[in-house]
């Protein structure tokens, strides 16, 4: 159980291995199966992205993780009014009456 103001996850960890529903990770210096339900997606900078890990005496190591991209809220801008989309993918106009 963790204390209050812990955060509830560890992370992000180096990738050693991957099958379609388990991944193996590197957590503390030992490599761990953890099931893909369990996971959460890391958000990183791309000047963090390359970090050298050392493992010894097992098979390479992903230090590259796949990169994903933030499909956060996209701008559009028309000729004299802005065209926001949703995460969804719905376009959100702004009554010009109230802008």
């Amino acid at each position: 159980m963790k204390k209050g103001l812990q955060p509830p996850y560890e992370g992000p960890n180096k990738i050693v291995n991957c099958t379609e529903k388990v991944f193996q990770i590197l957590r503390h210096g030992k490599e761990v199966s953890v099931s893909v339900d369990r996971l959460k997606p890391a958000y990183v900078p791309k000047e963090l992205v390359y970090v050298p890990a050392v493992v010894l005496g097992k098979e390479k190591v992903l230090s590259k993780p796949n990169e994903v991209f933030d499909t956060g809220e996209e701008n559009f801008i028309s000729s004299n009014r802005q065209e926001t989309t949703t995460r969804s993918g719905r376009r959100v106009r702004l009554n010009p009456k109230y802008s």
